[in-house]
């Protein structure tokens, strides 16, 4: 004959894994929903930025 505490613990050790499961499985379709609803974006045109970097100079004494 089962207790009513060890029968409620059995229930929790089951309960958990499976929200948890519920979970991971509702994200990942939820970003899957999201993913295929907004489509891939159009490629942009090649940008090409130019300039001028500025130039530091170090001069480290020689050791004694």
């Amino acid at each position: 004959m089962a207790t009513p505490q060890s029968s409620g613990k059995g229930k929790r050790a089951v309960a958990v894994p499976v929200f948890i499961a519920a979970v991971l499985v509702a994200v990942l379709l939820g970003a899957a929903a999201g993913y295929f609803a907004r489509g891939e974006p159009d490629a942009g045109s090649p940008v090409t930025v130019e300039g001028e970097l500025p130039t530091v100079t170090v001069t480290v004494p020689q050791a004694p």
